[in-house]
């Protein structure tokens, strides 16, 4: 089983965000799917937060499904 990462929603400013994060506030931005904070910036750091991201895989595959190979 794996662990999902910390939530940040909820978190009131970047400050609090890092704290859950555990990582510089410098690195802290907005989710670019849905705005809540995420390590954005830096090694680690990504444009979605986890929500977004697992989204995104999911209409990428509905994608492909009816793809044709080759």
């Amino acid at each position: 089983m794996t662990s999902s990462p910390p939530s940040t929603v909820g978190a009131r400013d970047a400050y609090a965000a890092a704290a859950i994060l555990g990582c510089s506030v410098d690195l802290i931005g907005h989710c670019a799917g849905c705005r809540v904070y995420v390590h954005r910036y830096g090694r680690g750091g990504a444009p979605l937060c986890p929500s977004c991201q697992l989204q995104l895989e999911e209409l990428r595959g509905a994608g492909r499904a009816g793809a044709p190979k080759g």
